[in-house]
């Protein structure tokens, strides 16, 4: 008996986002191998995190008010006796989610977040590109792997290593291999829980799939992220992978795209926390009438994480406003910003990178969606800002990230980086995971791929491996005409962002566009499992 499980979720109702007031970000001192991390709030700045103890810093406070942590398990409370005070914690459980409340001298709690203690876990980060990298620029550090293959392989092989839990977020899916690792993880009998976007076809999900499916979300966004926990609850095993690509023919071989594998149980239980979020629950079925997406879901995963010495920084969207980080990153910036991204739209990020600029920071973006992100780059130009368009009709840039100060002697470097684009919807509306990463070689390793591309080599496609169909493609009256004088398998149309729009058969070369929004689309020509690509834009 086939249990081909399908599941469906509807949030389309626009509740108010929780926000903490996050007024100050204090950034203190590295301590041996503990991570000095930045505040989490109005009244509290977290100087230590480490597996059994850490240590806070109250801001604002007045004599007669407490600081309390708590779990399922235990309460701590500690009296504040003066007007700025470290606090610490100790005798703590690694890799376990604590709240902390601040309360005022009437008991009542005024402010609280989540805070997550140090794994036992490695803390090994890989990082893999499906394009080639610039290692002149290296400082002794190397990506792990930059061709679509090495990629593809180290995301098959986490699934398939994985023994107990598989939990993924994919926005679309159709490559065979990594659905069939995902088969393969669920016939050993490993717990396989998978979350997909509504509105995608998610073409590699349609046919007998023998684990549990939620659709969502529905409304004025979309699930966007792509990510993939394994086996969360032990030290050894955990893994997340997360980045930029999505699990599809063309994100994986074509479009330059980047993907980070993390050993760390507490990143993962983070991850898990979102996930379940979304599930609806913990259990091995989704839970519909619980599931939360969009503007329904709540700020409470933890946002500072240190992984094996390495300052992490986690948000979620829409309900972390992520953008307000990104923002202070900027803001911080002293000596260069180096930004690649499909699409820009976001004004705050815009102003941003504009002030960094005009304080002396040597500001450089790339730029796949010029026509859509034109409002934004009109500014830059007249900003004075470098910019490049990403003008090659065979891939799509689909990275969302930036370097910070890489290879500064005196300012730290930082990586962001995930599935968020930089517009207005990415940061309000859709469910999304972004990365901060404050780590030398980390952003060494991003320079190396940044340089690859601002110089041009890594957008241009191998025509030997890629362009095994000869096709012209152009609009002619709200028809969309394919020609060819080879023959082909199918025609597909879709958005910069994977979405698919329409497949044609071979029989039927024209597609009416004209009830599609002004902007650039992919058409993509298939013969024989090789995929040809063109950009065109439909006005």
């Amino acid at each position: 008996m086939n249990n081909n499980y399908c599941f469906l979720n509807i949030s389309g109702s626009s509740l108010s986002r929780k926000g903490l007031l996050y007024l100050s970000i204090f950034l203190l001192a590295l301590i041996g191998n503990s991570v000095s991390l930045c505040a989490q709030s109005e009244h509290v700045s977290i100087v230590e995190i480490e597996s059994t103890f850490l240590t806070l810093q109250v801001e604002e406070s007045s004599n007669g008010s407490f600081i309390q942590l708590c779990n399922n398990d235990q309460v701590i409370q500690k009296k504040i006796v003066q007007p700025i005070q470290k606090v610490e914690f100790k005798e703590l459980i690694p890799s376990t989610i604590y709240r902390i409340d601040i309360l005022n001298s009437e008991n009542v709690i005024i402010d609280d977040f989540s805070i997550i203690t140090k794994s036992l876990s490695s803390g090994e980060i890989r990082i893999y590109f499906n394009r080639n990298t610039d290692e002149s620029f290296s400082n002794g550090s190397f990506a792990d792997g930059e061709t679509a293959s090495v990629m593809e392989d180290a995301i098959s092989e986490r699934i398939d290593a994985a023994q107990h839990t598989l939990s993924i977020c994919a926005y679309n899916t159709n490559r065979v291999s990594i659905v069939n690792a995902l088969r393969r993880a669920h016939d050993r009998g490993v717990e396989v829980r998978l979350i997909a976007d509504i509105d995608n076809n998610n073409t590699g999900l349609q046919s007998n799939i023998p684990f549990p499916v939620l659709y969502g979300s529905e409304g004025d966004g979309i699930m966007h992220n792509k990510f993939i926990i394994t086996d969360a609850a032990f030290d050894d095993l955990a893994w997340v992978q997360t980045g930029s690509v999505n699990y599809t023919n063309l994100q994986m071989e074509i479009d330059p795209n980047n993907a980070i594998l993390i050993q760390d149980k507490s990143l993962a239980q983070v991850y898990l926390m979102e996930f379940n979020e979304m599930w609806g629950g913990t259990g091995a079925l989704p839970v519909s009438e619980n599931a939360k997406f969009g503007q329904e879901k709540s700020d409470n995963t933890p946002h500072l994480l240190n992984i094996n010495g390495t300052e992490v920084q986690s948000y979620f969207s829409p309900s972390d406003d992520t953008d307000a980080f990104i923002v202070d990153r900027i803001d911080a910036a002293e000596e260069e910003i180096d930004v690649a991204l499909l699409i820009f739209t976001r004004w705050e990020l815009r102003d941003a990178l504009i002030a960094a600029h005009n304080r002396g920071v040597n500001v450089k973006v790339l730029v796949e969606d010029q026509e859509n992100s034109q409002g934004v780059l009109d500014r830059f130009e007249q900003a004075g800002l470098t910019t490049y368009y990403i003008d090659n009709e065979n891939t799509l840039l689909h990275h969302k990230y930036a370097i910070i100060d890489e290879g500064s002697s005196t300012a730290q470097p930082y990586v962001i980086t995930g599935s968020q684009n930089w517009t207005y919807s990415g940061n309000t509306f859709n469910d999304e995971n972004t990365l901060i990463f404050k780590d030398a070689d980390i952003a060494n390793i991003f320079r190396q791929e940044f340089q690859n591309l601002w110089q041009g080599t890594a957008t241009s496609t191998d025509t030997e491996e890629f362009s095994t169909v000869d096709f012209d493609v152009k609009i002619l009256h709200d028809q969309l005409n394919v020609s060819s004088s080879m023959e082909y398998d199918r025609v597909i149309l879709s958005s910069t962002n994977g979405q698919y729009i329409s497949i044609l058969s071979t029989d039927d070369n024209n597609t009416d566009v004209s009830h599609l929004p002004t902007g650039i689309y992919v058409v993509t020509v298939s013969k024989d499992n090789k995929f040809s690509s063109k950009k065109i834009f439909i006005d």
